[in-house]
C-alpha cells in the first residue's frame, strides 16, 4: 500500500485507457491518504476528458483545489470540466487564471480551445502561438491545433484560415508529424486557391508531391496529381487536365480508391463546364449521380441542386423547374457555402425570383472576390462568388448591380490569370 507507487501505477493505467483499474487505484490512494490532492485531480480530470460523470468530476477537482488552493494544474482541470459542462464564461475565467500562474502548453491548449469556440479567436491564436513557441511537441497542444484546423476554423474568413493553417504546418513540422504536415499543405492549397494566390498553390503542391514520394500509398499519390489537374484547368490547359484525370482514374481502379474516383469524376464536371461542353456535362452528371447516390442519400438537396445546374447549362428549363422544386425549401442548402452557388444559374434560366432573393441574401454574406472552390471533393475552382451574385441580381431585375458583380468577377479572374 505504498501511496506514491499506487498513484504512479494509476497514471500508467490511464495512459493505457484502463479507466476502471485506474479509478480503483486512485480511490485506494484517497482512502490511504485523504489529503492527496493529485489523486482527486487526476480522477476528476480523467472523467472530464472522457465526458463521463461530469458533476462528480467537478466535485473531485473542487476537493483537490480545496486541498491545494490556487494550484494552476488543478485550476486548469476545473476550467476544463466547466467547459465540458457548458459553462464557457466560468471555464475561460479559470483557465486564464491557470495560464497566468503556469503558462505551459497543455493549459494553453485548453484555454485556446475554449476561447476559440467562444468566438475570441484573436486571443486564442495568441495563446496557441505562444504555446507552440514554448513546446511544439506537446501532445495535447498538437491535438488542439489539428482539431482547430478542421473543426474550429471553417467559419473564418479565408485569409485567417490560411494563416492559421500555416501555423499548424509549422507546428507539425517542429513536432516531426509528417502526416499532419501533409494534411496542412492540402488545406493550404485550397486556402490559397480560394484567394487566387496561384504561386502559393504551386508551392504547396510541390510540397505534397515530395511527401507522395515518401509515403508511396495510393491514398497519398492521387491528391497532388488531381491538384495538378485543377491548376491545368484554371490555366485552360484542357488536354493536360484530361490526361492527369485519366491517370488518377487508372490508379483509383487499381487500388480501389473510392475517394480518388469521386474526385476525378466531379473534377470532370468542372472541366466540361469550363470547356462549355454542356450536353456532355449533362450526360456526365447523370452517370456521376448513380456513382454518388449513396454519398448524397441523406442530403438529397446536394444532388438535386447540381442536377439543376447541369440542366441549366444544357438549356433545359422544364427539367430545371422540377429539380429546383426539390430544393427550394431546403434551409440546409442555403447554409452550405460550397453547394448553394449552384442554384444561381438555374434561378436565372427559369426566372425563379423568390428563390433567387433568398439565395442573393445568402451570397451577400460571402466575400465576392473569393473563388468558389470545392477542396478534395472535386479539385475544382470556379469563378468568384461575385459571378453568382451577378446572376441572382439579374434574376431580381437589378441590372446595374449585376453588371458591377459580373465585371468584378471577370476582372478578378483576369488578374489571377
Amino acid at each position: 500500500d505504498d501511496v506514491e507507487l499506487l498513484y504512479e501505477q494509476s497514471m500508467m493505467l490511464e495512459k493505457l485507457n484502463k479507466l476502471a483499474d485506474m479509478e480503483r487505484l486512485l480511490r485506494r490512494v484517497i482512502e490511504l491518504k485523504p489529503d492527496h490532492q493529485h489523486a482527486y485531480n487526476a480522477l476528476g480530470y480523467s472523467l472530464a476528458e472522457r465526458n463521463l460523470r461530469l458533476p462528480e468530476a467537478r466535485s473531485l477537482i473542487k476537493k483537490a483545489l480545496e486541498l491545494s488552493p490556487g494550484e494552476p494544474s488543478i485550476t486548469d482541470s476545473l476550467g476544463w470540466v466547466e467547459y465540458k459542462l457548458g459553462n464557457r464564461d466560468e471555464a475561460i475565467r479559470l483557465l486564464r487564471e491557470a495560464y497566468q500562474g503556469q503558462p505551459d502548453a497543455e493549459i494553453a491548449a485548453h484555454l485556446g480551445e475554449v476561447l476559440w469556440v467562444s468566438g475570441q479567436t484573436d486571443e486564442a491564436r495568441r495563446v496557441l502561438r505562444e504555446a507552440r513557441q514554448r513546446d511544439a511537441t506537446n501532445e495535447v497542444l498538437r491535438a488542439t491545433l489539428t482539431a482547430s484546423c478542421s473543426a474550429f476554423v471553417n467559419h473564418l474568413p479565408a485569409p485567417q484560415r490560411r494563416d492559421f493553417n500555416h501555423e499548424a504546418v509549422q507546428l507539425a513540422t517542429a513536432a516531426r508529424d509528417r502526416v499532419q504536415v501533409l494534411r496542412g499543405h492540402m488545406r493550404l492549397v485550397f486556402d490559397h486557391a480560394e484567394l487566387g494566390e496561384l504561386d502559393d498553390v504551386e508551392e504547396n503542391i510541390r510540397a505534397l508531391e515530395a511527401f507522395a514520394h515518401e509515403f508511396r500509398q495510393a491514398q497519398y499519390q492521387w491528391p497532388p496529381r488531381m491538384m495538378r489537374a485543377m491548376t491545368a484547368l484554371i490555366a485552360g490547359r484542357f488536354d493536360e487536365s484530361d490526361a492527369i484525370s485519366r491517370e488518377v482514374l487508372a490508379l483509383a481502379e487499381r487500388h480501389r480508391e473510392g475517394n480518388a474516383m469521386l474526385s476525378a469524376g466531379t473534377h470532370r464536371m468542372c472541366r466540361l463546364h469550363c470547356g462549355e461542353l454542356h450536353d456532355e456535362l449533362r450526360a456526365h452528371e447523370q452517370t456521376l449521380r448513380r456513382m454518388v447516390s449513396r454519398v448524397f442519400a441523406r442530403h438529397s438537396y446536394l444532388q438535386w441542386v447540381v442536377t439543376a445546374w447541369c440542366q441549366a447549362r444544357a438549356g433545359q428549363p422544364d427539367e430545371v423547374q422540377d429539380s429546383l422544386a426539390r430544393v427550394r425549401g431546403s434551409r440546409e442548402l442555403l447554409n452550405n457555402r460550397i453547394f448553394m452557388p449552384y442554384a444561381a444559374e438555374p434561378c436565372l434560366l427559369v426566372n425563379d425570383v423568390e428563390f433567387a432573393a433568398r439565395l442573393h441574401a445568402r451570397l451577400e454574406r460571402e466575400e465576392p472576390e473569393r473563388f468558389w472552390q470545392f477542396g478534395l471533393a472535386s479539385m475544382a475552382i470556379y469563378p468568384p462568388y461575385a459571378q453568382q451574385l451577378g446572376l441572382t441580381a439579374l434574376t431580381l431585375g437589378r441590372t446595374d448591380e449585376a453588371v458591377i458583380h459580373l465585371t468584378g468577377a471577370l476582372q478578378r479572374s483576369e488578374r489571377t490569370g
